[in-house]
């Protein structure tokens, strides 16, 4: 177009999409959530069981980090 040479357009800047994501995970599972697992052998029997909490925190990028305290 002639005579657009002068006009600069300036887009706006995207969201980091895996900023996002990272951010709205852990928006989703921050706070303390209980668990109760039972374990089971081959024979589908119960071997065990665990009960406890667990934690999410921010880990490498797109990564959230899992750590759980409890019983076993």
């Amino acid at each position: 177009m002639p005579g657009a040479e002068g006009i600069q357009v300036t887009a706006p800047r995207l969201p980091d999409a895996a900023a996002d994501l990272q951010a709205a995970l852990l928006r989703y599972f921050s706070g303390p959530w209980r668990f109760t697992r039972t374990m089971r052998g081959a024979d589908e029997l119960a071997i065990g069981e665990a009960v406890g909490e667990a934690l999410f925190q921010p880990g490498d990028a797109n990564q959230l980090r899992y750590q759980e305290s409890g019983q076993l």
